[in-house]
């Protein structure tokens, strides 16, 4: 039989407070997107790889190469995330802060794209302060407490 402890106080009730499990959802769900937008890119890069004939293979496979990594980074982290594992809350942070960069580089330069820059800021940040939210933290930190 499975028996759970009655929690001694208020504060230990289980369950997330403040619609933290939609929140911790909503960061899954856009771990998942950015990981499949790195797929898609991949997949982007492999065709251009095939179509099109680069200055340099050797540049443009250590960019796909790159970008394979990154996708696999992001899927394992996504994943862990689901599974409320708690290191991937500190990947995922570390993620949007590169992806924060990339989208400050999108927004200047000969070449700038501020379209992609706010396709890119605008989910990084969200991502970022919802898993800095302390009942979201929790759910990283204990997931015993919170099972659904």
């Amino acid at each position: 039989m499975n028996h759970r402890a009655e929690p001694a106080s208020a504060s230990e009730t289980p369950g997330p407070a403040g619609g933290a499990t939609t929140a911790f959802r909503l960061v899954v769900a856009m771990l998942f997107l950015e990981a499949a937008a790195l797929v898609g890119v991949v997949v982007w890069l492999v065709v251009e790889l095939l179509v099109d004939r680069p200055e340099s293979y050797a540049t443009a496979v250590a960019m796909l190469v790159l970008v394979v990594i990154a996708a696999a980074w992001m899927l394992a982290t996504a994943v862990a995330a689901a599974r409320r594992q708690g290191w991937s809350r500190a990947s995922a942070i570390v993620w949007q802060v590169l992806q924060l960069s990339v989208a400050f580089g999108a927004f200047q330069g000969l070449f700038a794209q501020p379209a992609v820059g706010w396709a890119l800021l605008v989910p990084a940040v969200a991502v970022i302060l919802l898993l800095l939210w302390a009942p979201v933290r929790d759910l990283f930190a204990r997931p015993e407490l919170h099972e659904d």
